[in-house]
């Protein structure tokens, strides 16, 4: 699955100034995804925070969780120095509940005291 930034392509430069490409990097937990593809963005910052917001798309994609999931990005400028690293662990944490039979036990217990 190829997460692309949230906003698309950021554009918005006028004339013939160019804004610099970064290359996008994902793990969205089924393995990495690298198409070699890269994006403009304004700047470095510009960047990063559109990272951010991608790896809150690759788990909010993965909902309802079915699994520990690992998701991870990483934004290279156009020399090709990782300017951003970031991830993102989910797993699911389940608490062993009382089997019904011992709530019963527990309720019977309760009704069987002698009143005071």
């Amino acid at each position: 699955m190829r997460v692309s930034s949230p906003f698309g392509p950021h554009r918005g430069t006028t004339g013939p100034e160019l804004m610099p490409r970064f290359k996008i990097r994902t793990d969205n937990g089924d393995g990495p995804d690298d198409t070699g593809d890269s994006i403009e963005f304004p700047h470095e910052k510009a960047a990063r925070e559109d990272a951010q917001k991608a790896l809150a798309e690759m788990a909010r994609d993965r909902m309802p969780l079915d699994r520990d999931t690992h998701f991870s990005v990483e934004v290279e400028n156009e020399a090709g120095r990782r300017i951003y690293k970031g991830s993102l662990d989910l797993s699911e944490n389940k608490e062993p509940t009382e089997p019904d039979s011992a709530k019963t036990d527990v309720s019977c217990q309760q009704r069987s005291r002698p009143r005071e």
